[in-house]
């Protein structure tokens, strides 16, 4: 009983550990002279929120199932091919790197929405509503910082002002 106190205890100050690292990264994005200069804010908020990131999604991967993982891994791979796209676009943007963003768009967006309704088939089907309310506000919060993260990354490549 006392090993899975202290699992358990973990667990919960790894993700609160997490989720501080990504609210102070939020604070330092939306207030970047909070450091007298905005270039140290925005390279200190993204390792921030890459480390709170990471930590909260190693977390959580240790309390969720194959099945979750699996949609995970396909909004994951998503959100990378759309910093791709987004970068093709910027920097390359003429009319057959624009086709080639397009088949990559869709591509992206199928791969993003079956993840996402993959994780709300999951969670609607578990008998516990409770549970499956708590997991899919885990899900979307995770889903908001990880925007957030890769927001502040483009903004210090100065692709994004």
């Amino acid at each position: 009983m006392n090993k899975n106190y202290n699992e358990q205890d973990n667990m919960i100050n790894g993700l609160a550990l997490g989720i501080t690292f990504v609210i102070v990264s939020g604070f330092l994005y939306y207030y970047p002279s909070f450091l007298y200069f905005e270039v140290a804010s925005y390279i200190t908020g993204a390792s921030l929120g890459i480390i709170g990131l990471v930590g909260m999604l190693s977390e959580i991967g240790k309390m969720i199932d194959k099945q979750y993982k699996d949609a995970l891994r396909d909004v994951s791979s998503a959100v990378a091919l759309g910093i791709i796209v987004f970068v093709l676009y910027y920097y390359f943007s003429n009319r057959i790197v624009n086709i080639i963003i397009l088949i990559l768009s869709i591509a992206l967006m199928f791969g993003f929405l079956r993840g996402v309704l993959r994780i709300f088939y999951i969670i609607i089907n578990q008998q516990n509503l409770r549970n499956s309310f708590i997991r899919l506000s885990i899900f979307i919060l995770n889903l908001m910082i990880f925007t957030l993260t890769i927001l502040q990354i483009l903004q210090i490549i100065k692709i994004i002002k």
